[in-house]
């Protein structure tokens, strides 16, 4: 559910306490989306179920699936010194927290399991279909990592892209190339200059608001670090 510009900020605020190779784990952070066509033509297209290790959970009575992240960290805790690898996981655990809340809090559901509409921060809810939901909260985290990425951006060396690749390897279930690798890295170098072209178009939140957003980007952060030390990858 977060775009690639929260990812990102998000890495980028953990590496302040992580302290890790940050082309790496800018990199982890954003290579788990390869089923989204995030960057066009890549070598490979994984579903979303293995990509995020999804599991099907009930959230607000509705039936939604979810980063199973606590297999990911079982599969996979002898490489998580890998900066890639660590960054696979907190992305993983930012879709979880993220999807988690948002249905949580802002979808309405028909008590059967499925998703009718959503709620808007004017204080109205909004029955509508499930594309028109979609449009709604992506609008939004689009929204918020514009402004993340109003002041500085994050960038990934392209010179670093052969250890990249090669750090790779410990992921078993995306398999990138070369030129995957240095298509991905382009893509996440012109994030800002993206941005920087939509500077005139008006700041609207349908869905959050910009102070929910500011909160629970912190919260986010807190709950990676609190789960990184309950599972004794961190300390």
């Amino acid at each position: 559910m977060p775009v690639w510009g929260m990812h990102l900020k998000t890495a980028k605020k953990l590496n302040e306490y992580l302290k890790l190779n940050e082309d790496k784990f800018y990199f982890g952070n954003v290579m788990v989306d390869a089923e989204r066509h995030v960057v066009h033509d890549l070598s490979v297209v994984v579903s979303y179920d293995d990509s995020h290790y999804a599991k099907l959970q009930n959230v607000n009575g509705i039936m939604i699936k979810l980063p199973d992240f606590e297999r990911f960290i079982e599969e996979n805790y002898k490489n998580l010194s890998n900066p890639i690898v660590l960054g696979y996981l907190t992305h993983l655990m930012t879709d979880f927290y993220y999807n988690r809340l948002t249905f949580g809090q802002k979808f309405l559901s028909d008590g059967m399991g499925k998703s009718i509409g959503i709620k808007l921060n004017n204080g109205t809810d909004k029955i509508c279909d499930k594309e028109t939901i979609r449009i709604l909260k992506q609008t939004d985290f689009d929204t918020y990592s514009r402004e993340l990425y109003s002041k500085e951006d994050v960038l990934i060396d392209e010179n670093k892209k052969d250890d990249i690749l090669k750090a790779c390897k410990d992921i078993k279930n995306i398999k990138y190339n070369g030129e995957d690798v240095l298509k991905i890295i382009n893509f996440v170098n012109n994030i800002k200059n993206n941005y920087d072209k939509r500077k005139d178009e008006k700041i609207c939140y349908k869905v959050f608001t910009k102070e929910e957003f500011d909160y629970n980007f912190n919260k986010c952060v807190e709950f990676i670090l609190d789960n990184l030390k309950s599972h004794k990858i961190i300390e």
